[in-house]
């Protein structure tokens, strides 16, 4: 309701018993003011009169005020709105006004006509489907409109790259919101060859996903497809794409010395895809053989990492060397760490049993097998000489 304040002259009007109707004023909303009885004025809804004799009326979207044969805007632009409270009535913009009153001091009170209640009803989804809401009021004819419960479902990640023999890898399939009841979903494969799914995966009441499990089987490309008979929630799908693992090459065969350093290529077959490679390299021996840095990473596009490992010898003997990268077949390669033996002195000559010594530096202890021009006799090598009886 708009309130307005008009100043009246101070009069009284008298009206007789009977009464006799005319036409005032009339037409389309009109520019003023303007004589009353020649102005056209819509379809009059409410009418209210004054102390002084003034009559009020609305209609168009405004209210006039018809003050002897002239006739005036007094509030409203002939535009339907609800604004304008605080400035000039004029400017003000009214709905269809249902009525129009004057108080004793001249006050000019509107009410607005409503299409819509002040609060609007709201309506709670409690379960996917649909549903028919019926309004009806006395004097009027009800209607009624249905309301749809929906909900929509995505895997995630979407549209993943897999390996051949890499093992089940796991899917989520998420709702858009808590499922009321459980929902079941039916899944399927496009091509079995390529991929595998369960027949089916069940979203518990109030949760929001479920995992679901892919099994990659050969090189190729499946859509997996979720369903459900619960309404109004749409199919799911994403691409599964398998591929081949990629491979490597590592050293056919290497050979490193005590307390040396050899490198120790790696190579791949193609080119590291996008993302790059990352490689990890371990020794089935560490006390025997290291390698560093135990991880290189071969970057996009490139098939050799920028700065290859390098293998130590730490002691004699053969170790494995084992490279592993996600999505690339693991390889080994065999290192033999090896060493000279040398006598010092170069010839030795033992005279009856006595006990001469070869001085050579060992890392452990070593059981060789020493051969003269007489006969076999065995020694034991120690750390630091070697002992001939």
């Amino acid at each position: 309701m708009l309130r307005f304040s008009l100043l009246l002259a101070g009069a009284s009007v008298a009206f007789a018993q009977q009464y006799t109707i005319s036409t005032i004023a009339g037409g389309a909303p009109p520019a003023t003011p303007v004589a009353a009885s020649n102005t056209s004025i819509g379809a009059p809804r409410r009418v209210a009169t004054d102390s002084a004799g003034n009559v009020y009326f609305s209609s168009s979207n405004a209210v006039f005020k018809m003050s002897g044969a002239t006739l005036t805007v007094l509030a409203g632009t002939s535009r339907a709105g609800f604004s304008g409270d605080g400035g000039p009535a004029v400017n003000a913009q009214l709905n269809a006004p249902e009525g129009v009153a004057v108080d004793g001091s001249g006050n000019v009170f509107i009410a607005q006509g409503q299409t819509t209640p002040a609060t609007s009803p709201k309506v709670t989804g409690v379960a996917f489907g649909s549903a028919t809401i019926t309004a009806s009021a006395t004097g009027y004819t009800g209607t009624s409109a249905t309301v749809q419960v929906t909900g929509a479902a995505t895997f995630s990640p979407a549209n993943p790259t897999y390996f051949t023999g890499s093992g089940p890898h796991n899917l989520s399939l998420t709702l858009s919101s808590p499922a009321p009841t459980a929902v079941t979903f039916n899944l399927s494969s496009s091509n079995t060859n390529v991929a595998l799914v369960p027949s089916s995966v069940t979203v518990p009441a109030n949760q929001t996903s479920v995992n679901v499990q892919v099994t990659p089987i050969a090189a190729g490309s499946a859509t997996i497809t979720a369903s459900t008979t619960t309404p109004n929630i749409a199919d799911a799908t994403t691409i599964i794409t398998v591929t081949d693992p990629g491979s490597f090459t590592l050293p056919s065969s290497l050979n490193v010395g005590l307390s040396t350093t050899a490198n120790f290529p790696v190579t791949l077959a193609t080119a590291a895809p996008v993302g790059g490679v990352t490689i990890t390299l371990t020794s089935g021996t560490p006390g025997k053989l290291s390698i560093s840095p135990g991880t290189v990473t071969i970057n996009a596009g490139q098939t050799t990492p920028a700065i290859q490992p390098q293998v130590t010898g730490l002691d004699v003997g053969t170790v494995t060397i084992t490279a592993t990268a996600i999505g690339y077949n693991s390889a080994t390669a065999q290192v033999v760490v090896g060493a000279t033996l040398a006598y010092a002195p170069p010839s030795l000559t033992i005279v009856g049993t006595t006990t001469q010594t070869f001085v050579r530096n060992w890392k452990s202890e070593v059981t060789f097998t020493v051969r003269t021009a007489i006969q076999k006799q065995f020694c034991i090598c120690t750390k630091n000489m070697v002992r001939a009886a």
